[in-house]
């Protein structure tokens, strides 16, 4: 049998019923080539059941305990990932029909290694959020610099990358002083190698949980958890001295502010 064109990781934990609205989204993709690698940390019900009712051969089902960090069983997808291209979805977000088609396009710049899409907001019943996705001019001509400089806002459900670039830069950090950023390094690691493409439309809807560690931390540990990020980039694939200064700066300032508020929110 042939490998299929791209493999999607879906790692998921406890969420049946917004998993399986995941995987259909997934499932219904236009475009038609592809395995779909769920990463299960022993759920607390019975997933095999509930993947049988998919009934679809595409699917195949993992289970692994990963002790709290997400990056080990993204990883496990990873080495089990037979596609050309790698796509990662969370277990609560959608796919528009023809997120994969439009990315697709992207490759055919044999420099891309990376492709992400603009994002909508969703909440915990699948209803639009009247929540803006920030946009940037230099989304659409990313370089490794501005990546830097920005405050993380390429959405892991959003994100194909080729398999070259996983082969070149290898796979995420499993350090546990990265988890929750873990995906911004090594978005970061590949951006340094490969080119980055976004594709400027709303093609994945994002999911505001209500008790989401993404969405709500505490200031002071937000700082030194950017700080840490930043540092760690730097040890291992280099940044610029005036750009280490500049995104130190921009650390700073935004946890001022954020201390003012009281709260963190994801930017870009």
């Amino acid at each position: 049998m042939s490998s299929p064109a791209v493999s999607v990781i879906v790692t998921t934990f406890n969420r049946r019923e917004q998993l399986r609205e995941t995987l259909l989204s997934i499932l219904n993709q236009s475009f038609r080539d592809i395995e779909v690698l769920v990463m299960d940390n022993y759920s607390n019900y019975d997933i095999t059941a509930l993947i049988n009712e998919l009934a679809d051969p595409r699917i195949r089902l993992y289970r692994n305990q990963n002790n709290g960090i997400i990056a080990v069983n993204r990883n496990f997808g990873l080495r089990q990932a037979t596609g050309t291209y790698i796509a990662f979805c969370d277990d609560d977000d959608l796919w528009h029909p023809e997120k994969l088609a439009e990315q697709m396009k992207c490759f055919s710049n044999e420099q891309c290694g990376l492709s992400f899409t603009r994002i909508e907001f969703i909440d915990e019943q699948s209803a639009p959020l009247q929540r803006e996705y920030t946009f940037r001019s230099y989304y659409n001509k990313l370089d490794f610099n501005s990546f830097i400089l920005s405050l993380g806002f390429i959405c892991n459900s959003s994100v194909v990358i080729s398999r070259r670039a996983m082969e070149q830069v290898g796979v995420l950090s499993e350090e546990p002083r990265l988890r929750t950023v873990e995906d911004y390094h090594y978005w970061a690691r590949i951006i340094k190698k490969f080119k980055a493409c976004y594709v400027d439309k709303a093609l994945v809807q994002y999911r505001i949980q209500q008790q989401s560690g993404t969405n709500s931390v505490n200031p002071k540990q937000w700082y030194q958890k950017q700080r840490y990020l930043l540092g760690a980039i730097r040890s291992e694939v280099g940044v610029s001295s005036m750009v280490y200064v500049a995104k130190s700066l921009k650390i700073l300032m935004y946890y001022l502010k954020l201390r003012a508020a009281g709260t963190t929110r994801r930017s870009s």
